[in-house]
């Protein structure tokens, strides 16, 4: 496992295949304990795997301006589109200086708000093969309308979203519509012709990641 800095991001690169890339984002660093892991994930699905975190989580991963979800919360910031590009332009170039320059796969698995940004970004011209969304927050204000509108695009992809069986459970209620928003970002993007698979997994939507991670990669990668 290689670390490292890059534009204000925290880098962590596994696995040395060149042909084959998959982005995790996070909203921190990985314990030592699960990157050592990922080092066997990216072997044992001939992968490389590289971790990114550091972004501005509520602005840099949400597409337009929102209420935060308390009274006392700041205001979810709205830039997505800045951070996609940033990604494209510079981070990804530089992560995959060295790997294959024609029939590169790329996959994205993001968590939470990063698993609206890669549903999100998939829509808004971010070239991936494949996306996992874990416990992604679906209920953010106009999302499913928007991508009735902007799913076009993702016909022949294969988008795997898990949820949390509790996350319904929650006392907000913009959270609480997780589920029902969930099942409908899978409907509209089966419809639109991807490869769109949805399951719901033990445990609320703080519960240990790790379990999710390995099933996200199997579910993209078996």
């Amino acid at each position: 496992m290689i670390t490292e800095r890059f534009h204000g991001l925290e880098l962590a690169l596994a696995g040395d295949s060149r042909s084959s890339i998959c982005y995790l984002l996070m909203p921190a660093e990985l314990p030592d304990a699960e990157l050592q892991a990922l080092d066997t994930v990216a072997h044992r699905f001939s992968v490389r795997i590289a971790v990114i975190s550091g972004m501005d989580w509520n602005k840099d991963l949400t597409p337009w301006t929102a209420k935060g979800i308390r009274k006392k919360d700041s205001d979810f910031g709205g830039g997505a589109r800045i951070f996609l590009d940033e990604l494209k332009e510079e981070v990804f170039p530089y992560i995959e200086s060295g790997m294959s320059a024609n029939g590169l796969h790329r996959y994205l698995i993001g968590v939470s708000l990063s698993g609206l940004f890669a549903v999100w970004g998939l829509c808004s011209g971010l070239e991936m093969d494949g996306v996992c969304s874990i416990s992604g927050s679906f209920w953010y204000d106009g999302f499913c309308e928007w991508l009735a509108q902007n799913s076009t695009c993702v016909s022949g992809k294969r988008v795997c979203l898990l949820l949390g069986d509790r996350e319904k459970a929650a006392r907000d209620a913009r959270l609480a519509s997780v589920e029902s928003c969930t099942r409908a970002v899978c409907d509209t993007l089966a419809s639109a012709g991807a490869d769109c698979s949805f399951e719901l997994v033990p445990g609320t939507h703080f519960s240990d990641i790790a379990p999710r991670l390995e099933r996200a990669f199997e579910l993209l990668f078996e």
